[in-house]
């Protein structure tokens, strides 16, 4: 991006004690346009949502959804300091303190568990490549069946439709009483435009994962649109780390599966039974579908990267009342102590907690199996309990370990 994101903050650094005032004058649809991207908002007026501004500005927007939702908490996200310090002083007069975040809302930490994400005016200066980059990142700060909201610019379909978009704004805010001087600096903020057409990023959206998406409100290139992130993903996604991709089992799979837990050594130290029959694997893999659809379980075969062979299995059991899951896994005895379990267990952590938005993880080894306890700490687990004969396996009852992390030790 070279130089543009520095030259953007100048230009709206210097422009932040006058923004407030020309909005109105700029936006000729102020009163329709911000009105739906509040209104759009789910949730009763004295919810507590967790929101999320980013483009903030001098909170503008954040400010009328604050009036409207006063039990709210809102995190403000900027790179123009002058812009936030006009935020800070509007929400100081009506008694609220919004946490602020000072940078690129493209690369600094955003947190996560949002109910809500709103952006208003500031999107369509990133690249088409970085707003789709965006949307996936928004999609994951949200809680499941959170709300993302844009009110925006965008382009027209066409490039006559564009030339008459922007014929029509210039005209409208010359009648508004916009000055030749406030008329020449807006243009100048132009110059950093990058738009899009509703279209393309309704489209981005149901690519990052979205449900619901919609464009409520279009005035000529003024749009309120958006989406909501699903209470469960209706398709298993992969997942990708330096070595491996962790994919969802097809029927195909089954002889591998087959042939890896045939080796007493990978079952015995499991809940597998021994010996693992013909047909089995079939069976196994013929649940996962329905499982995940359910939101019960989500299964991951593990593959080399670099290959494709299949090599073993992870995946969580699922309990949404708790919003906690539990990791099981396993690897064939050719894989073992090469790293591929702590590394496909880091990788479901942070699917566990990002995407599907857990609080907890946890996880159990035999007694006898000390090398699955190691494998757990080095995915950042804590032991957290000693289970004596807890499981019967065959004939003998198996001590049992217990581990866990917390998604807040998780991001530490």
């Amino acid at each position: 991006m070279n130089n543009y994101p520095t030259n953007l903050q100048a230009t709206f650094n210097a422009a932040a004690t006058e923004y407030d005032r020309l909005r109105r004058k700029l936006i000729p649809c102020f009163d329709d346009f911000y009105r739906i991207a509040v209104e759009i908002i789910p949730g009763a007026p004295t919810a507590p949502l967790k929101i999320l501004d980013l483009g903030a500005g001098t909170g503008l927007y954040s400010a009328m959804v604050q009036a409207a939702f006063p039990n709210a908490e809102i995190t403000l996200v900027d790179f123009a300091t002058e812009m936030l310090a006009q935020a800070k002083s509007r929400f100081q007069q009506i008694g609220k303190s919004p946490q602020i975040l000072v940078g690129d809302y493209q690369q600094i930490d955003l947190g996560s568990g949002y109910d809500v994400v709103i952006s208003g005016l500031s999107i369509h200066h990133l690249s088409d490549s970085e707003k789709q980059l965006l949307y996936q990142r928004i999609y994951r700060v949200l809680k499941p069946e959170g709300m993302f909201i844009n009110a925006e610019q965008v382009s027209g379909r066409t490039s006559k439709l564009e030339q008459e978009y922007q014929k029509n704004w210039t005209e409208t805010i010359c009648k508004l009483g916009v000055t030749e001087n406030e008329l020449k600096a807006a243009q100048q903020r132009r110059e950093y435009d990058r738009l899009a057409t509703v279209d393309a990023q309704l489209q981005w959206l149901e690519k990052a994962g979205f449900v619901d998406v919609d464009c409520w409100y279009k005035n000529y290139s003024f749009a309120v649109f958006g989406g909501t992130r699903p209470i469960w993903e209706t398709t298993q996604p992969k997942l990708a780390t330096q070595r491996l991709i962790l994919r969802s089992f097809s029927l195909a799979d089954a002889p591998t599966v087959q042939h890896l837990l045939r080796e007493k050594e990978v079952t015995v130290m499991t809940a597998i039974p021994h010996p693992y029959e013909e047909g089995m694997a079939e069976k196994w893999i013929q649940t996962h579908r329905q499982d995940f659809a359910a939101e019960k379980q989500a299964t991951f075969a593990i593959t080399l990267e670099s290959s494709g062979e299949l090599c073993g299995a992870i995946g969580l059991i699922i309990n949404r009342r708790d919003n906690n899951a539990e990791m099981g896994y396993w690897i064939g005895k050719a894989y073992w102590n090469q790293g591929y379990c702590t590394e496909a267990g880091k990788a479901m952590l942070k699917y566990g907690f990002e995407t599907l938005g857990l609080n907890r993880i946890h996880a159990a080894h035999f007694a006898r199996n000390p090398g699955s306890g190691r494998v757990m700490e080095k995915m950042g687990m804590s032991q957290e309990g000693y289970l004596r004969q807890h499981t019967l396996k065959g004939d003998n009852y198996e001590d049992v370990v217990q581990y866990g992390i917390l998604k807040s030790e998780w991001e530490e």
